[in-house]
C-alpha cells in the first residue's frame, strides 16, 4: 500500500493548532491513472495539510488482484468506478469494513447505466431530454414495434424525427452517433473520446442505426455550439464550465498549455437545485454530470458519477475543505470539532496558482459606506444599471427599390408584414448576394440604354441613381470590422402595395435603411472591463471574493442583462469579464453569461413613443432656430430649473448664431481633415511609390482597391455608404493613418450635408439668412467630434485639432441641452417620457430590491398566521391598473400596480398562478425575470427561521453561522452514507434514491417546470426542495446588472429627478448633465440584523390586512443606498471639469468618474411608493406609432 504522511501545512494562517482529537484514516480507492491524476493529486496535498488524516492510496495490483478482506482497513473512504475498477469486489469491501464513504459505493452501479441514470433523473423530478429505449435482441424479426425510415424511427407508435442521438447503454461506451435526416444529406458524427484534438467525425456513409443492444434515442438539441459540465461537492457548491460541443466541427479548442479550452458558466437556481438533487438521488456527493441548455428549456443528458474540475486552485481549495468537514462532522460530530469552512485548505507553496481575483486593498474602496446611526445589517441586492461604454460614430443610409429579388425577403410571411429586419451575418450575406446580382443587371440594363440610338435619358438617369446606391450598400454588407455585425442591420420596410390574383396584398417597392458603426473602441471596451473589476470591490466590501464563487454556491445570485444593440452586448461582456474576474476573450463571456434575449429588449430597448417624441422635437427646433438669447426665456428652454441645464443654455446665448457659428467651424474643420489627408498622401508617397501609385486615384476621390483598403471603399464626393475600411492586419502605419483620415472626412462630409440646409438660390446661396438646420443632427455632431478628440488626435495634426477645439466649446453647451432636451423640456414631459421607456424597468428594479420580501409574507393568511399554503403574493407593482387615478388611463398589457398603502385582493388579470409563465398574460408580465433565481430558503417555523425573517421573537441562542462563500455550501452534503452508529440501525443499501416521489403531481410538475424553463426560481417551491436537499435558508445575495443605452438612462434620471412630488428622493442630480458612456446608477437594499423586530404596533397601519401589515413589518427593516456615476468625465488634476476646453478633451484625462451617494438611507417602503407612484400616475402608452422605423430608433448617444 502506499501512504502519504500528514505534514505541517504550508499555510499556516489555516491549519496552526490540531482541530480534532485524533487522525483518521483516509483511503482512495480507485484505479492508478486516477490516483496519479493531477486534480486528485492537488486534493490530496490539501487534504494531508490539514494534519486531520492520514492517506493511504490502495496499489491498483492489490484492488485487481488481492480479496476484498486484504484490503486496508481505513475509518474513511475515497472509492469511484472507472473503466477496469473491480465495482463488486469494493462493495464488498464496505460491507465488511463499513467506512465512511464520501460516495456511496452501492449506488454507483446505477452509473454503469444510462437507462438507469435516465430513470433515476426521472424518478427524482430532474428533467432529462424525451427519449425511447430500444431493446433491438429482444424485438422480433419483422416485428411493427420498430420501423426506420431515411428521416426518422418509430418505436411502439413513439417518433422521433432525424436528427437525433443515438447512445449505447453502457456507461462506459462513449461511441455517441448523431444521425441527419436524408433531406439534407444524411450521413451521422460519431463521437469518442477525444484523441489528441479530435473527438468526433463524420461518416456521410452511416446512415442505419445500430442494432446490435440495447440502445437510447433521443432529439438532437441545439446549444449554439456549447455544452456545460457541472461539477457538485455535495448538493450545495457547484461548479460549472462550458466548452465547445463535439458536435459542432469535432475539433477540440486547446489552450496554450494543451488543456482544453472551457469557459465559466453561472448558472441559474433551478439549475443548481438539478445538482442538488442529483447528489441526493445518486447518493454521490462528488459527481460530474451535463447540461443542456436549449430553447426549451435546461436539461441533463448524461450524469458520470465522480469529476473533478482540472486545473482551478480556487476549486480544489473549496473541494477539500469541504471532504475534510464532511469526514470530520461524521466522525466527531459538528459540535465537538471545528471545522468551519473558514479554515480554507490551501495550496502548497510549490504548487503553480492560477490567481482569479485581485488583492483588494484599503485605497480601492472608492465609494464609502454609508454612515449612519443602524444597527449592524447585511447586503441583500445590488441593482446597476449602466449605459454603454465609448464608441464609434453610428451611420445610416436609406433608399428606395422595386427589384423582385429584393421584394422577394416578403414572401413566405404572413399577409400584411410592412418590415423586414435583417442582422444575423447569414441574412446580410444573403441580402448582399441579391445586392450584387441586382447591380449586374442594373449594369447591363445601363449599358443598354446608353448604346442605343435614341437613350431615354430619365431612365438612364434612374438606373444609374439605383445602381449607386446599391453599390453604396454593398460595402456595408461586407464591413469585416470584428464587432461589426452586432451593430449592422438592414431593415426593408414596405412604401407601396399592390393587390395579388388571389386578392391578397403584396409588397411593390421598399425602403432600404442600412445602419451601422456605434461599435465600441477599444478605450470603451477596456473601460467597461476596468469598471466591472472596481464595482466588485466597491459594491461589495465585505464579500470581494465570495461573488467570484457566485457559480459555486447559493449565495450570490447574478445575472447580467443586455439591451440587443451591439454596443451595449460588449460592454456587458466586457464588463462581467472585469467584474467576475474572468480570463479569455469577451465573446464567449458574452454568449455564456449575458442575457440578451426579448425579454432583455422589452426592459431595456423601449422606444421614446413617436408622439411623444415628435411634440418634443418640435419645441427644440422652434428655440434652436431662434434668434433669442435662451438665458432670457428659460420658462421656455429650461422650465424645470436645472442648473446644470440652465448653465448650458447660458452659454449658447444665441442658439441659431451659436449654429451658424459651428457651421463655420465644422466646415474649416473638414478642410483640415482634408489637407491633413493630402499630406499623409505625400508622406506615403515619398516612402513607398508603389503604394502611391496604386491609390493615386485619391486625387479624383476614388476609394483604393480592396486589396490595399480590406474592402470596396466608397467616393468621398458623395455623402452616403461607409466610406473606406481600415484591414486589422495593416502594419503601415503611414498608410492605416491615411485611410483613418479619409474615412474621417467622408463621415464628417456626409453628416455635414445632413446638418445644413441651404435654401438660398443664385447670390443667396450660403448666406445666412438663407440657412436652416436639422437639429436632430446636433447629438451625431458632437459623437462625431468627441471621438475624433478622445480617439484620434494623433491622426489630425495640430491645425486640425486647434480647429477642431474651437468647435468643442461651441458644440459642447448645444449638444448637453439637446440631449438633455430630447427626452421632454417640461417637467410633465420628462416624467411622461421617462416612464413610457422606464415603467418595465422600474418594476423590475423594485423586484430585485424586493425579492426577499415574499420570503417574509408569502405565506401570511389573513389571520396574520403563516400558512402550509404557498400563495403567491403580488409585489407593489401588482394590483391596480395603471392610470387608474392618474389623469391618462392607458393600462399596462399584462399587469396591474397596487399602490403601495392599497389593501384587498388582486384582479384575476392580475394575480395568476405562481409558476404563469413570465412573457404570458400574467400580472408579472412586465416584471417577472427571466433566468434569475432566489433563495432556496427554508420555509418552516424553526427558531432559526423565525430568526432569520423576524416575524417573531428570536430564540435566546443560535446557532454559529459559517462564514460565507462556503458555509451553505457545506449544508448540502449527503448524509446518507454515513455507517450506522451502536444507537442506529443500519440504512437499507438500496434505500429509495428519489424523495421527490413523495410530492403530489401538481408540485411536482410545479417543481420540473422551475428547472426546465428560464424564468425566475419562485419562492413557493422552497420548502419542499429544502426537505429533498438538506439546504438550510441562507440570505442571498441578489446582483442585478442592466446594461442600456442613454435614451433609457436619461429616462430613468429623470422620474428620480423630476417625480419627486412634495418630498425630494434623491439628491445631487440638479448640476448633472452629461450623462456620458458607462453612466451608472446603483441601487443597493441592505438589511438589519437586529432589532428587527423592534416597529412598534402603533406604527402599522390597522387598516392593512395581516399579509399587508406582514409586508409592512418585513420593509421596515430594509433601506436602500442610491448612488450615481456620470460615466466617463475630464478631469484635469484629479479635479472633474464640467465644462472643458477643447485641449483639455483628450483620452488621457478621460476617466469614469467615482460613484457619489444621492440617496443616502432611504426606506424600502417609501422608494417603492416614490416609483410605483409616478408609474401608475403616469402609465405607459399605447402608441401604434412606435413601430415606425424613426418611432423605433433610439439616441443613445
Amino acid at each position: 500500500m502506499a501512504a502519504m504522511k500528514g505534514t505541517q501545512s504550508p499555510c499556516p494562517p489555516t491549519c496552526e493548532e490540531p482541530v480534532c482529537p485524533r487522525r483518521l484514516s483516509l483511503g482512495l480507492c480507485c484505479m492508478a491513472s486516477k490516483a496519479a491524476s493531477a486534480a486528485m493529486q492537488a486534493i490530496l496535498r490539501r487534504l494531508e495539510s490539514s494534519n486531520d488524516f492520514d492517506i493511504i492510496i490502495f496499489p491498483e495490483a492489490d484492488i485487481l488482484t488481492k480479496p476484498a478482506e486484504e484490503w486496508p482497513i481505513v475509518e474513511c473512504l475515497i472509492a469511484f468506478a472507472s473503466t477496469g475498477f473491480p465495482l463488486e469486489k469494493c462493495r464488498e469491501y464496505c460491507r465488511l469494513q463499513n467506512p465512511r464513504c464520501i460516495n456511496d459505493i452501492d449506488a454507483q452501479a446505477i452509473l454503469c447505466s444510462r437507462v438507469e441514470v435516465y430513470r433515476t433523473l426521472e424518478e427524482a423530478n430532474v428533467p432529462c431530454p424525451d427519449h425511447v429505449i430500444v431493446d433491438h435482441p429482444s424485438i422480433p424479426e419483422g416485428s411493427l414495434d420498430f420501423v426506420e425510415n431515411e428521416n426518422f424511427i418509430v418505436y411502439k407508435g413513439h417518433k422521433i424525427d432525424k436528427p437525433f442521438v443515438e447512445k449505447p447503454e453502457d456507461g462506459d461506451r462513449h461511441d455517441i452517433w448523431i444521425y441527419y435526416p436524408g433531406s439534407i444529406g444524411g450521413g451521422a458524427k460519431k463521437l469518442f473520446r477525444k484523441v489528441k484534438n479530435q473527438s468526433s467525425e463524420f461518416d456521410p456513409q452511416q446512415n442505419t442505426i445500430r442494432r446490435d443492444g440495447t440502445y437510447i434515442y433521443e432529439p438532437f438539441l441545439p446549444t449554439q455550439g456549447t455544452d456545460i459540465k457541472v461539477y457538485t461537492v455535495g448538493a450545495g457548491y457547484v461548479h460549472a464550465e462550458a466548452r465547445k460541443a463535439p458536435t459542432v466541427d469535432g475539433k477540440v479548442n486547446r489552450s496554450k498549455d494543451g488543456k482544453e479550452v472551457r469557459y465559466p458558466v453561472v448558472l441559474t437556481t433551478g439549475e443548481k437545485l438539478m445538482a442538488a438533487l442529483i447528489v441526493k438521488a445518486f447518493r454521490q456527493n462528488i459527481c460530474g454530470f451535463d447540461i443542456l441548455r436549449t430553447d426549451g428549456g435546461s436539461l441533463v443528458c448524461d450524469v458520470n458519477g465522480w469529476s473533478f474540475v482540472k486545473g482551478n486552485q480556487k476549486y480544489y481549495n473549496d473541494c477539500a475543505t469541504l471532504i475534510r468537514k464532511h469526514f470530520l462532522d461524521q466522525e466527531f460530530g459538528a459540535e465537538n470539532v471545528n471545522t468551519s469552512t473558514t479554515m480554507i485548505l490551501e495550496a502548497p507553496a510549490d504548487e503553480k496558482l492560477h490567481i482569479t481575483y485581485s488583492p483588494l486593498e484599503e485605497q480601492d474602496y472608492a465609494m464609502r459606506e454609508s454612515r449612519v446611526n443602524r444597527t449592524p445589517e447585511r447586503l441583500r441586492s445590488v441593482i446597476v444599471i449602466m449605459r454603454h461604454g465609448d464608441r464609434r460614430p453610428k451611420e445610416k443610409m436609406k433608399f428606395k427599390t422595386k427589384q423582385a429579388s429584393i421584394l422577394a425577403a416578403f414572401d413566405g410571411l404572413p399577409d400584411g408584414t410592412g418590415e423586414v429586419k435583417l442582422t444575423s451575418l447569414e441574412d446580410l450575406q444573403n441580402l448582399r448576394s441579391r445586392f450584387e446580382k441586382v447591380a449586374e443587371t442594373l449594369r447591363e440594363e445601363l449599358q443598354a440604354v446608353e448604346e442605343s440610338d435614341n437613350p431615354d435619358e430619365d431612365k438612364k438617369q434612374s438606373l444609374k441613381e439605383e445602381l449607386q446606391d446599391i453599390e453604396l450598400l454593398v460595402p456595408v454588407l461586407s464591413m469585416r470590422d470584428r464587432f461589426s455585425g452586432l451593430e449592422r442591420k438592414v431593415q426593408l420596410k414596405a412604401t407601396k402595395w399592390k393587390e395579388s390574383s388571389d386578392g391578397t396584398k403584396q409588397v411593390a417597392q421598399v425602403q432600404v435603411v442600412a445602419k451601422w458603426g456605434g461599435e465600441l473602441t477599444v478605450n470603451g471596451l477596456a473601460q467597461a472591463q476596468e469598471l466591472g473589476s472596481r464595482l466588485r470591490h466597491d459594491l461589495y466590501p465585505n464579500d470581494p471574493t465570495g461573488l467570484l464563487r457566485l457559480h459555486s454556491s447559493f449565495r450570490h445570485d447574478f445575472k447580467i442583462y443586455s439591451s440587443l444593440e451591439g454596443r451595449c452586448q460588449i460592454t456587458a461582456g466586457a464588463f462581467t469579464k472585469g467584474f467576475l474576474d474572468l480570463d479569455g476573450d469577451i465573446i464567449p463571456i458574452l454568449v455564456s453569461l449575458v442575457t440578451r434575449d426579448r425579454y432583455s429588449q422589452t426592459l431595456l430597448d423601449e422606444p421614446v413613443p413617436k408622439v411623444l417624441r415628435d411634440q418634443v422635437k418640435k419645441k427644440i427646433e422652434n428655440l434652436m432656430l431662434s434668434y433669442q438669447d435662451m438665458s432670457e426665456i428659460f420658462d421656455q428652454s429650461c422650465p424645470t430649473g436645472h442648473q446644470g441645464l440652465r448653465e448650458a443654455a447660458y452659454r449658447i446665448g444665441s442658439p441659431l448664431q451659436k449654429l451658424h457659428t459651428i457651421r463655420y467651424d465644422a466646415l474649416e474643420y473638414i478642410q483640415e481633415i482634408a489637407a491633413a489627408k493630402d499630406r499623409t498622401f505625400a508622406e506615403m508617397s515619398q516612402h513607398n511609390s508603389s503604394d502611391a501609385e496604386a491609390t493615386k486615384a485619391d486625387d479624383s476621390d476614388q476609394a483604393a482597391s480592396y486589396e490595399d483598403c480590406g474592402d470596396d471603399a466608397v467616393p468621398l464626393g458623395v455623402p452616403v455608404g461607409p466610406g473606406v475600411q481600415i484591414p486589422e492586419d495593416l502594419t503601415d502605419a503611414c498608410k492605416r493613418k491615411w485611410l483613418h483620415l479619409r474615412r474621417k472626412e467622408h463621415r464628417w462630409r456626409k453628416l455635414f450635408d445632413s446638418f445644413v440646409i441651404d435654401n438660398g438660390n443664385g447670390e443667396g446661396k450660403g448666406k445666412d439668412e438663407c440657412i436652416s438646420y436639422n437639429t436632430t443632427k446636433i447629438p451625431d455632431l458632437w459623437d462625431n467630434l468627441y471621438y475624433d478628440m478622445v480617439t484620434h488626435r494623433h491622426y489630425l495634426g495640430a491645425r486640425a485639432c486647434k480647429k477642431a477645439e474651437q468647435l468643442v466649446s461651441s458644440l459642447h453647451p448645444l449638444n448637453e441641452w439637446v440631449c438633455l432636451s430630447e427626452y421632454g423640456i417640461s417637467q410633465e414631459e420628462k416624467i411622461d417620457i421617462g416612464v413610457d421607456v422606464t415603467w418595465r424597468l422600474v418594476g423590475k428594479i423594485l423586484n430585485d430590491l424586493e425579492f426577499m420580501i415574499e420570503d417574509d409574507v408569502g405565506s401570511i393568511e389573513k389571520d396574520g398566521k403563516r400558512a402550509d399554503s404557498d400563495d403567491n403574493v403580488p409585489r407593489s407593482l401588482s394590483g391596480v391598473s395603471a392610470g387608474s387615478n392618474g389623469r391618462r388611463k392607458t393600462g399596462m398589457p399584462g399587469m396591474g400596480i397596487r399602490s403601495p398603502g392599497e389593501d384587498g385582493p388582486a384582479s384575476p388579470q392580475s394575480d395568476p398562478p405562481a409558476l404563469s409563465s413570465p412573457m404570458g398574460a400574467s400580472r408579472k408580465g412586465a416584471w417577472a425575470e427571466m433566468g434569475s433565481s432566489d433563495n432556496l430558503g427554508d420555509r418552516s417555523t424553526s427558531p432559526m427561521k423565525r430568526e432569520d425573517h423576524g416575524l417573531l421573537p428570536p430564540p435566546s441562542s443560535a446557532p454559529a453561522v459559517l462564514s460565507p462563500p462556503l458555509a451553505e455550501a457545506s449544508k448540502g452534503f449527503d448524509r446518507g452514507v454515513t455507517p450506522p452508529s451502536d444507537s442506529q440501525p443500519a440504512r437499507p443499501r438500496f434505500a429509495k434514491l428519489s424523495s421527490t416521489t413523495k410530492l403530489t403531481p401538481d408540485v411536482r410538475d410545479q417543481l420540473k417546470q422551475a428547472m426546465r424553463d428560464s424564468s425566475d426560481w419562485h419562492p413557493r417551491l422552497d420548502r419542499e426542495v429544502t426537505k429533498m436537499t438538506d439546504l438550510k435558508h441562507t440570505r442571498v445575495v441578489r446582483s442585478r446588472v442592466y446594461v442600456t443605452s442613454a435614451s433609457t438612462m436619461h429616462s430613468l434620471f429623470n422620474i428620480l429627478r423630476h417625480a419627486s412630488g412634495e418630498q425630494e428622493l434623491v439628491k445631487g442630480l440638479d448640476n448633472t448633465t452629461d450623462l456620458n458612456y458607462l453612466t451608472h446608477l446603483v441601487f443597493r437594499c441592505y438589511e438589519q440584523d437586529e432589532g428587527s423586530d423592534q416597529i412598534s404596533q402603533t406604527q402599522l397601519d390597522d387598516s392593512l390586512s395581516p399579509r399587508s401589515r406582514a409586508r409592512q413589518a418585513a420593509q421596515a427593516r430594509y433601506r436602500v443606498e442610491v448612488s450615481m456615476s456620470p460615466g466617463v468625465q475630464v478631469y484635469k488634476n484629479s479635479r472633474h471639469v464640467q465644462w472643458p476646453k477643447g485641449s483639455e478633451l483628450k483620452e488621457s484625462t478621460c476617466k469614469v468618474a467615482p460613484l457619489q451617494i444621492i440617496g443616502e438611507s432611504l426606506d424600502l417602503a417609501w422608494l417603492e411608493q416614490f416609483l410605483s407612484g409616478a408609474v401608475k400616475e403616469y402609465g405607459p402608452r399605447n402608441d401604434d406609432d412606435d413601430e415606425q422605423e424613426d418611432a423605433g430608433a433610439k439616441s443613445d448617444g
